[in-house]
């Protein structure tokens, strides 16, 4: 139970999905202008998140690896098709509301997302805890800025009046104040890590989602060698492949190069490099060539 509780708790805060893994940024802008509207979007993306990691879980040893994105959105496309119908039956407000980002919640970062890094390599009961958090960091980001645009850009709340019309500021109500309400959000957490002397890195976040969704695959470190080219004389790889030709055999190792390659092992101690050196005497052997 411990384990759920982190992982309901890391998607509404330590992973959270507009702030931290900034994903859904294009529906958070455009519906966190009411607070109606934003409780309702909220509500729906947690509902098909929740379903829809549930379901993809369920079914991961069945799904062909090579196939598994459009089943996915099949997942997906049939409960936000559930969601939409209801919507639209019985809060005909609401989805007039929401407009074209109800039934865009198919393609959206979050919930494929999910399906492809958590849902599709954990059991059911982690994957359900991990939509539900998801959900709720999801809604609590767009309330929180429907908030503040819906009582300052149109004065009300929730349908009620609050600050006249002459003292609101109109452009919060508008598309630039939802980036200026998203560009606030982001400089808040960013102070708020600083003054913990923590920064703010969203691919680490990222990443180390991809990797707690892995347990059991462990990173391997690749040596890289690097070397220099022939530097010492433009010609000199034009004779060295001539004399490839001309001497087949004394290529297999009794061919003098253009230069002795020696590898030395860095401070760091995770890669090498090579460093060229210039022999005069293999240079005037290669210069028979000519």
């Amino acid at each position: 139970m411990k384990r759920k509780m982190q992982i309901l708790l890391n998607g509404i805060f330590k992973e959270n999905p507009v702030l931290i893994l900034i994903l859904g940024c294009c529906s958070t802008l455009a519906i966190s202008v009411t607070v109606l509207g934003s409780l309702g979007m909220g509500a729906a993306l947690t509902f098909v998140l929740v379903c829809s990691n549930v379901v993809i879980s369920a079914l991961r040893s069945i799904i062909p690896d090579k196939v598994r994105i459009p089943c996915y959105i099949i997942v997906v496309a049939t409960f936000v098709t559930l969601v939409q119908m209801v919507v639209q039956a019985y809060m005909q407000t609401l989805y007039d509301a929401l407009g074209i980002f109800l039934p865009l919640i198919v393609v959206n970062c979050i919930v494929l997302g999910r399906a492809e890094m958590f849902a599709n390599k954990n059991t059911i009961g982690d994957s359900f805890f991990d939509g539900l958090g998801m959900g709720i960091g999801y809604t609590m980001v767009l309330t929180a800025m429907a908030v503040v645009r819906e009582l300052f850009g149109a004065g009300s709340l929730l349908g009620h009046q609050i600050i006249p019309e002459t003292y609101t500021v109109r452009i919060l109500a508008q598309t630039p104040g939802g980036f200026f309400m998203f560009g606030v959000m982001m400089a808040l957490l960013v102070w708020g890590l600083d003054r913990h002397g923590k920064k703010f890195k969203p691919e680490r976040a990222a990443a180390r989602t991809a990797a707690a969704a892995v347990p059991w695959r462990t990173p391997v470190r690749v040596k890289r060698r690097r070397l220099r080219t022939y530097d010492q004389d433009p010609l000199d790889h034009v004779r060295h492949d001539l004399h490839r030709e001309l001497c087949p055999r004394a290529v297999s190792g009794h061919l003098p190069v253009p230069g002795r390659v020696e590898e030395v092992r860095l401070r760091s101690g995770h890669e090498r490099r090579g460093h060229f050196r210039h022999d005069p005497g293999q240079r005037r052997h290669l210069a028979d060539l000519h």
